[in-house]
């Protein structure tokens, strides 16, 4: 009997709302039992989103008993121009190679988690660069990325490259005659029907010789993987320059075979009081999605660290010790991908339970992501607030060209992405675009946001436009060499957004938005933008129990909410002690991600500007400027922070809290602000209490 669902027609939201749907165009059998697959946003033959070589792709697979998950590297040049493609190989008993190979066809519709992994190129690639290549079987599938992307590179200014690569017998080399098209490509090919396997010997003894800053990029079964960075260690080769991408052996993950094999441990869940059965050779994460809960995830492959779960008692084989440090190993840590209970096990929660499943005291996964939306709810709110109180203490007036729809501003918008050639010594950095009013302190009187100068080894890119109701400013600090490039990402990342806002504005009755609420009680065909943003926004209401509920619209247009917040922020600052209902029609909205259609249930009106800033800002991090390793997203105060606007130092953002403002008109700028450094990690600082607020 089959475990792969008959039908297609929809991907489980919950636990994947991320998954976005694609397209098959090409499905193309490259080598014996090696199949290629082009994947396309539907209708288009363009990748369905921005990438960078080497990353990867989690299919989403619609099962029997649940959804199968699969992560498969994609091997194009980060054009994203054209579509995605992952080349993979036929495994023995393999559920989902076998699907793919043998069912899939051209105009199917499938569904992904977006692009992400580390096994990635560094952003800007000189001559004088060396890079070493290692691939076994199927690793090349990754490698094959770089080595397009750097094919993709003028004649004289690609770097010195060479490529191990071993495979069993020369027709099934995957891409054997693109590689032995590069004329520039040191290759060497390891054949077992020639002679022994590839080694770590061999390796060196055909590589050398070397520079010593040369970088390595290795792809292969895990045991191979630390067999060659032991050998490049204890040959002096610095471990930051050692990457490594690991490819699960996935001919054990046989998905039918969980629900009929014997019972072999329980997995008790201290958070809801439930125990659960293990079955075969279940990871703990396949376990607990089997019985509803949905643990976080990312590569499934025990290499991004995303399903960590805290193991309070008993014992786990493979709790993910490459990856973990000692202390979090101490303290019960395991990756959920690839720990397998041995026995009866307990662990502290088991991520979001199954609906109607209660749980004992104070959910420590209910807790704190209720916190965290709370959190973000408050802050939205007293944004919000600041933002009234700082227009009310200016003398703008309203006029007949700035109340506009924001839909109009965004698109007649002059702004152009700049350009600053920092200076060595940290100072405030002075530079302001068209129509932006700084303060002489360098901070921004719409953005609040700070930006000291970078070392001169970095140029600062900029844009600021007034878009989705509020200020929208993008900053990121990059070396010469990417300037051109991040001035682009910037021209993409500002269009990006203005469809966004045409798709989900509510003040426009002819947005999809609206479109979509006229449509209530029928299946509507929806856009992957539209689509997506509501995924989240359910995601959201989910995880909160209806403390965000994004079907208020009725009820927010009743309390005067009915327009642009341009046309209305000349009102008199009012206050109302009526609190808005729960409800919980949001749980009635069907989404239907195969057909890209959405169903409201008949009478609800939906709004997703509670949550729509903040997912844009998420998509432009994790998509469009990815490849950026410093970057400031802020989309009304909804911020995303990457790295810093300097190697050695931090975004600075300081906040101005109204409450400490003096409010004469003639003294609007003096308030006191508090200022925070952000890096990776961003904290909120509670005025009224002088702390960081805990989200534990």
């Amino acid at each position: 009997m089959s475990v792969i669902s008959d039908t297609n027609k929809r991907v489980a939201a919950r636990g994947v709302f991320q998954a976005i749907p694609v397209q098959v165009i090409r499905h193309e059998v490259i080598a014996p039992n090696v199949v290629t697959l082009s994947l396309a946003q539907p209708g288009t033959r363009q990748a369905p989103g921005p990438y960078l070589p080497g990353q990867f792709i989690t299919l989403v697979i619609p099962g029997n008993n649940g959804n199968i998950y699969r992560s498969y590297s994609l091997c194009g040049n980060g054009n994203p121009r054209y579509p995605w493609e992952i080349t993979l190989k036929r495994i023995p008993g393999g559920v989902i190679s076998n699907y793919l190979h043998d069912n899939v066809r051209v105009g199917m519709i499938l569904h992904t988690l977006p692009p992400r992994g580390a096994f990635i190129l560094p952003p800007s690639l000189r001559p004088e660069q060396t890079f070493v290549f290692v691939a076994v079987g199927s690793g090349i599938t990754p490698i094959s990325g770089f080595l397009r992307a750097i094919a993709s590179l003028p004649h004289g200014s690609r770097p010195k490259v060479q490529l191990h690569y071993a495979s069993r017998s020369l027709p099934e080399t995957i891409y054997r005659n693109e590689i032995f098209g590069l004329d520039w490509l040191r290759q060497k090919h390891y054949l077992r029907t020639e002679g022994p396997r590839m080694t770590p010997r061999q390796i060196f003894a055909n590589a050398s010789p070397l520079s010593r800053d040369a970088q390595w990029y290795i792809c292969g079964p895990e045991e191979f993987n630390l067999q060659l960075n032991q050998a490049l260690v204890s040959v002096g080769v610095p471990e930051n320059l050692i990457h490594f991408e690991v490819f699960a052996d996935q001919s054990r993950q046989h998905l039918a075979a969980a629900a009929s094999q014997a019972v072999v441990g329980h997995i008790a869940i201290k958070e809801t009081g439930a125990t659960v059965d293990l079955r075969g050779q279940e990871t703990l994460l396949e376990a607990l999605e089997r019985h509803g809960y949905q643990p976080e995830f990312g590569c499934r492959a025990g290499t991004c660290g995303t399903c960590q779960l805290h193991v309070l008692q008993g014992q786990v084989r493979n709790p993910g010790n490459k990856f973990l440090t000692t202390t979090e190993l101490r303290s019960g840590t395991v990756l959920g991908c690839i720990a397998r209970p041995q026995g009866n096990i307990t662990i502290e929660s088991g991520g979001i339970p199954p609906r109607g499943t209660s749980v004992i005291g104070h959910s420590a996964t209910k807790k704190r992501t209720a916190q965290k939306y709370r959190l973000r709810l408050a802050a939205a709110v007293a944004i919000g607030v600041m933002t009234l109180s700082l227009w009310q203490l200016t003398d703008h007036k309203v006029s007949a060209s700035s109340s506009g729809s924001t839909t109009s501003a965004a698109t007649t918008s002059t702004a152009t992405p700049t350009t600053i050639t920092a200076t060595a010594t940290p100072a405030p950095n002075r530079h302001a675009d068209a129509g932006t009013n700084r303060h002489a302190d360098g901070v921004n009187e719409n953005e609040f946001i700070l930006m000291r100068a970078s070392a001169d080894s970095l140029h600062m890119c900029s844009n600021q436009q007034r878009m989705m109701g509020t200020n929208v400013s993008i900053q990121m600090a990059v070396p010469a060499q990417q300037v051109a490039a991040a001035d682009h990402a910037l021209h993409e990342s500002f269009a990006w957004l203005a469809e966004v806002e045409a798709r989900l504005t509510r003040f426009n009755m002819s947005s999809e938005l609206m479109r979509l609420n006229h449509h209530a009680g029928k299946p509507f065909d929806a856009s992957s933008i539209l689509l997506d943003c509501l995924s989240v926004a359910l995601e959201a209401a989910e995880r909160t129990d209806g403390l965000y509920d994004p079907a208020l619209l009725p009820h927010l247009e009743a309390l005067g909410y009915d327009r642009d917040f341009d046309e209305i922020a000349h009102r008199d600052v009012w206050t109302s002690e009526r609190v808005l209902p729960e409800t919980g029609r949001w749980r009635e909205i069907q989404l239907d991600y195969a057909r890209a259609q959405i169903t409201l249930p008949p009478g609800v009106q939906i709004d997703l500007g509670g949550i729509a800033k903040g997912w844009a800002a998420d998509y432009l991090a994790d998509h469009i400027l990815a490849p950026y390793a410093n970057a400031l997203i802020n989309i009304g105060g909804d911020l995303r922070v990457r790295g810093g606007n300097t190697p050695d130092t931090l975004w600075a953002i300081a906040t101005i809290c109204p409450r400490s403002c003096d409010a004469s008109p003639g003294n609007r700028h003096t308030g006191q602000g508090r200022r925070r450094n952000f890096g990776g990690k961003s904290s909120l600082v509670v005025a009224r209490e002088e702390r960081e607020p805990s989200l534990d």
